[in-house]
């Protein structure tokens, strides 16, 4: 079996996808094609979104509680107006596809930086850029990080 049938379809995988743009020696600069990249830069804010929620203690919590309206809005009274403002900001992020464009736009501004040198080290870049792409650096630390396998390299 031939590398490029092997390696055919890996650029439609969203883990190796995302993985590969937030490799800042890479990002979207060897993707084949356009379509790929859209797809590739989808499951990325589709991940950003996801940290974004999982870091929000006022979200988090309220995932855990039944869908109900009432009940809750019982509930969050005893909390704090925080928690109310949040519960308003999240469901008109929700309604308002323009308030959610801050992920899309981060994402553009850090693909149209130029790409590191082959031999410097991604890790680098995400502990020196951390302040400027926060939700960036929290993704790139679960994409670039390998996982414990017992497969056998050889395998791959």
């Amino acid at each position: 079996m031939k590398i490029q049938e092997r390696f055919q379809t890996i650029e439609q995988e969203p883990l190796y996808a995302v993985s590969t743009l937030l490799d800042p020696r890479f990002k979207d600069r060897y993707f084949s094609c356009f379509d790929n990249i859209k797809l590739a830069t989808e499951a990325l804010t589709s991940e950003m979104e996801k940290i974004k929620l999982s870091n929000t203690p006022d979200v988090a919590s309220s995932n855990t509680e039944t869908p109900q309206r009432a009940p809750r809005m019982e509930l969050e009274n005893d909390r704090s107006l925080k928690g109310l403002f949040e519960e308003i900001r999240l469901e008109r992020e929700e309604q308002d596809p323009q308030l959610r464009s801050t992920d899309s736009q981060i994402l553009k501004t850090y693909l149209m930086e130029p790409t590191l040198q082959r031999a410097d080290s991604p890790f680098q870049y995400w502990a020196n850029n951390q302040a400027r792409f926060p939700i960036l650096a929290a993704t790139a630390a679960k994409f670039l990080s390998a996982p414990s396998t017992s497969v056998e390299s050889e395998t791959l």
